[in-house]
């Protein structure tokens, strides 16, 4: 495989996008992510890919798009100690030649045994691939060509990555049958998202961008306003005593993710005035925290070295809810405990249609699946929290000095549209939902 930097910020974070069949990076070199550097890789000849140029990456995203997942899942399967966060697919299966989960193997071979300078071009049409896009590829080497669909078919018989945290899957794609689509990610633990368009989805950086979280936006944000959250985050606060309540008194081992400014840790230290507490931030205000993302730090631990690993309204930033609990589960000893608080799909749901940037909340139902994987015990509650205030000037505010708004850069446009479009109610305030989610989940 082959693989050039097309876009590089100084990030310490990479977006490895793996390209399809017949592409190089040439279509794809202004593609940007915010908070992160963009990685292209193509060639599927062989399924090697050096890994120095990652070495410097301290979070990696990776993407695909068609015959470009199978590379991908060999790639992530054969690098486990890669800080892999994120995994998203575009119009793939790991079922290259399949009559029911891939091409339909006819297909598959009129393809490999028809390939010529014509049928590619025939080919690159029925992706979507237009006049912008083809004009943007390199010469076409159709022994290569030929040699990389060889390649693909075999690998798709072998050992490869299969945990992929979301899939997007065309309607009009006319290269792998949607429905086929369907039958390989609905056995998975997968989220699906249908969309309309062809094989080329129209803008996979956009796609990219909306699911992987800008950390370097958030440890900014939660940095700024360190000094006015715990006067303006009653509900961060309830949230948090509601927690403590579940913590065993017998734990000794115990690290906290997202510890900010402190709330819960203090909590904890009355509770567990005997334990070892670790407080883990990716922006702290506390002198003897660890500053470090907190979806990356557990990746360091050992096997089996902890009592209890804590959270609260701090997984939401987080690029895959599968990967942090994986980690938890492998972080803590037998019998142990993960507790962790999130925030459910009907947080800020005054604000939805409004223009406002939003997090893609988890809900309940995901929650238990993926804590199924990975834990004996898994209790789940969720409840709905309102807050009122005088105006929506004042709803601004509270989202702005709680660092909620560390969603996406040049928010100033979509605050302005909120402050306009918000309606109070009939008694003239403003109404702020949240939406928490309790996790208690027990380790096998």
């Amino acid at each position: 495989m082959k693989c050039r930097i097309i876009s590089q910020s100084g990030s310490d974070a990479a977006v490895v996008f793996f390209t399809g069949w017949s592409c190089d990076a040439g279509p794809f070199e202004d593609m940007t992510v915010p908070g992160y550097d963009v990685i292209v890789v193509w060639d599927y000849a062989d399924f090697g890919l050096e890994t120095s140029p990652l070495a410097t990456y301290r979070e990696i995203v990776v993407a695909a798009w068609s015959f470009g997942a199978i590379a991908a899942s060999r790639f992530l399967a054969d690098h486990p100690e890669l800080p892999v966060t994120l995994t998203i697919a575009f119009n793939s299966t790991l079922c290259p030649a399949d009559d029911l989960r891939g091409i339909p193997t006819a297909i598959f071979e009129g393809t490999l045994n028809g390939l010529c300078e014509r049928s590619l071009t025939k080919f690159r049409r029925r992706m979507g691939a237009g006049a912008d896009f083809t004009e943007r590829l390199g010469p076409a080497d159709i022994d290569s060509l030929k040699h990389q669909l060889q390649n693909i078919r075999r690998e798709g018989a072998g050992k490869l990555f299969r945990r992929w945290d979301h899939v997007y899957i065309s309607s009009e794609d006319r290269i792998i049958p949607p429905q086929n689509q369907h039958w390989f990610w609905d056995e998975t633990a997968a989220i699906i998202h249908d969309t309309e368009g062809p094989h080329l989805p129209a803008d996979i950086a956009a796609t990219i961008a909306s699911l992987a979280v800008d950390k370097q936006l958030v440890r900014e944000r939660f940095g700024s306003c360190s000094s006015t959250y715990d006067d303006n985050a009653p509900v961060q606060h309830e949230i948090a005593a509601r927690l403590v309540t579940m913590v065993p008194d017998d734990v000794r081992d115990v690290v906290e993710i997202g510890c900010g400014t402190g709330v819960l840790t203090a909590m904890l230290h009355d509770r567990l005035p005997l334990a070892s507490i670790t407080p883990v931030d990716i922006s702290p205000s506390l002198p003897d925290a660890v500053c470090d993302d907190g979806e990356l730090y557990l990746m360091k631990l050992p096997d089996a070295s902890l009592d209890l690993v804590i959270s609260s309204s701090t997984v939401q930033w987080f690029n895959s809810p599968s990967h942090f609990l994986q980690e938890c589960a492998r972080v803590l000893r037998p019998g142990a405990m993960a507790l962790i608080s999130t925030f459910g799909p009907d947080t800020y749901k005054e604000l939805r249609g409004l223009g406002a940037p939003t997090l893609a909340f988890t809900d309940t139902d995901r929650w238990r699946r993926i804590a199924t994987d990975f834990f004996e015990s898994v209790e789940i509650t969720e409840e709905s929290i309102a807050m009122t205030f005088d105006s929506p000037h004042e709803l601004m505010r509270h989202i702005k000095l709680t660092g909620v708004n560390a969603v996406t850069r040049g928010g100033v446009t979509a605050a302005r549209r909120l402050l306009k479009e918000l309606t109070p109610g009939a008694d003239g305030r403003c109404r702020l939902t949240y939406n928490p989610i309790y996790l208690k989940l027990t380790i096998r």
